[in-house]
């Protein structure tokens, strides 16, 4: 890293700090013995952000990552710095929630695109793989996919008598009450400068002089405290 200004103990950086790189990229939040650790937040050179639970340098347990405009892409289960749990992610052409293995859709997901063209089911390697349903206008569909293709047709009786792990019920209550307990616990992240509120990416300053100013969700370098 190039800079670092926070807590120490022992001679490691324990407690709060920001930490900044060669790269442009920063980091804001809690260190152990020199490791992320704890609730941060993470500025990428592209602007996006991603805020969190680290552990061990990486974002591990819930997260939430949004682009330079300060728009959603993914909120939800992290290991090692991929998707991996529950989650929901969205582009700007589709939405999904539903499971993750390593990065990659897997599970029992729901799907819809801007089309208006909705699925629910199963998921293998980031396609429709398994039992589901799809819809479009007024036409339903069940059976069974390969590879995003429907290759049987199935009754709907016959498919709601399939176990396909979950439900939409189930899905949006574990998943919202996931975000609320992160929220609740971790809305804000102190610094020696000043409080973090990670629900809105921006820096509320005591009276001292703030490290640095703060543009949405943009450190502006040439305002930094030397």
């Amino acid at each position: 890293f190039l800079f670092y200004e926070g807590l120490f103990n022992k001679g490691s950086r324990n407690g709060e700090g920001i930490e900044i790189y060669s790269n442009n990229e920063f980091y804001i939040g809690y260190f152990e013995d020199n490791i992320k650790s704890g609730p941060g937040m993470y500025f990428f050179s592209n602007g996006s952000v991603i805020k969190g639970l680290f552990k061990n340098n990486k974002i591990n347990g819930y997260g939430e990552l949004k682009n330079i405009d300060n728009k959603l892409i993914y909120k939800g289960n992290w290991i090692n710095n991929k998707k991996h749990g529950l989650g929901y992610e969205i582009t700007t052409d589709e939405e999904y929630i539903g499971e993750f293995v390593n990065d990659i859709k897997e599970g029992y997901g729901e799907w819809k695109n801007c089309n208006g063209l909705i699925y629910k089911g199963q998921w293998k390697n980031n396609n429709k793989n398994g039992y589901g349903m799809i819809k479009q206008t007024n036409n339903i569909y069940f059976g069974f996919f390969e590879s995003d293709k429907i290759i049987k047709l199935i009754k709907e009786e016959e498919y709601n008598q399939i176990d396909i792990k979950t439900n939409k019920l189930e899905i949006n209550y574990c998943f919202k009450n996931q975000c609320k307990m992160f929220r609740q616990r971790y809305q804000f992240i102190k610094n020696s400068q000043g409080w973090i509120d990670i629900k809105t990416l921006t820096l509320r300053t005591d009276p001292l002089k703030a490290l640095g100013n703060f543009e949405g969700s943009k450190w502006l370098k040439n305002t930094f405290r030397k």
